[in-house]
């Protein structure tokens, strides 16, 4: 994957922003994050074609999973799990997280680039039985959020 940054910002420093760290983003827009950082990863989907994956998108995208999901290291559990380390991981395998459901631990799902945009999509419809009260992201989300994901959470 190929990153480009400019502004010099990190995806991870504009994050804080956006959560609020530093008082800038209680008055933040989209523009303004625009403004001070633009992050375009190049990525190729499972049928080879090259997809633009934009990880400033996918930072404000991610601003509504925040309500339950964190992202840092160290960072708790909400209602939903914490997201670092996502890729790789196992479906309803986060740890010291308890309220899984049996589907989602029983999926056989380990999480990548795939499985997530399948996922976010329509949660209900590709885990049936799993507990998260969530929609789906809007198509033109989902790489923008795996983009993010990707740089802030691993």
């Amino acid at each position: 994957m190929i990153f480009q940054i400019r502004g010099g910002l990190s995806v991870a420093a504009a994050f804080a922003i956006a959560i609020g760290a530093g008082g800038w983003a209680a008055s933040a827009t989209a523009a303004d994050v625009n403004a001070k950082l633009s992050v375009t990863a190049i990525a190729e989907n499972p049928a080879g074609v090259q997809v633009a994956q934009d990880a400033a998108a996918g930072l404000r995208a991610f601003i509504r999973c925040r309500a339950c999901h964190t992202l840092g290291a160290d960072e708790p559990h909400r209602v939903g799990p914490n997201l670092y380390g996502v890729f790789g991981r196992a479906a309803g395998a986060a740890a010291g997280f308890e309220r899984f459901s049996d589907a989602m631990k029983n999926s056989g799902i380990v999480w990548d680039d795939e499985t997530l945009a399948g996922y976010l999509a329509n949660p209900a419809a590709y885990v049936p039985g799993n507990v998260m009260k969530f929609p789906g992201a809007p198509a033109k989300d989902i790489p923008n959020l795996i983009a993010f994901l990707k740089e802030a959470g691993t």
